[in-house]
């Protein structure tokens, strides 16, 4: 028995409102096993959407791989370089890395573009991003940064072109 899946993805239209786009078709046999069916899922249409990917990662208030004085008590500006996979370029996307010790001395405080940690590491903070670029796909670059934006500081959150 084969079935045939729509796959859409949900979205905002202009006026603000929830909207789902297809984006595909999958084709599924109930015959195959759970694992050539995701192999499928993974190498089929979805695999023409767009990737994120870390270029690079750096912070004017650290040198290269340097840690913080007391890892378990900082915050830091950190400033990742993220573009799509197999493409030249990126944009700046900026947050701060901040444990619980220093959130207590720092209060009130918001929560969009913060990463806490435990204990400040750059392996952290390459896995958190990467992690967070696995659920941040799309058709085209616009569609993925704001996803990315949600979550840090994007240098063109509201940048309008102008008209002139």
């Amino acid at each position: 028995m084969l079935l045939k899946l729509n796959i859409t993805r949900r979205f905002k239209s202009d006026a603000g409102r929830v909207r789902w786009k297809a984006c595909g078709q999958l084709n599924y046999s109930v015959t195959s096993t759970k694992t050539e069916n995701l192999r499928r899922l993974n190498a089929g249409s979805l695999a023409s959407m767009k990737k994120p990917e870390l270029k690079y990662l750096l912070s004017i208030e650290l040198k290269d791989g340097q840690l913080p004085e007391d890892p378990e008590d900082c915050s830091i500006f950190v400033e990742a370089n993220i573009g799509l996979e197999d493409e030249e370029g990126s944009d700046i996307f900026s947050f701060h890395v901040v444990t619980p010790k220093a959130i207590q001395q720092d209060t009130p405080r918001w929560g969009r573009g913060l990463l806490i940690v435990d204990r400040f590491s750059w392996e952290t903070v390459e896995t958190s991003i990467k992690k967070l670029l696995r659920h941040c796909n799309g058709d085209d670059w616009e569609e993925i940064a704001s996803e990315i934006n949600k979550r840090m500081h994007w240098e063109f959150d509201n940048y309008k072109e102008h008209e002139g």
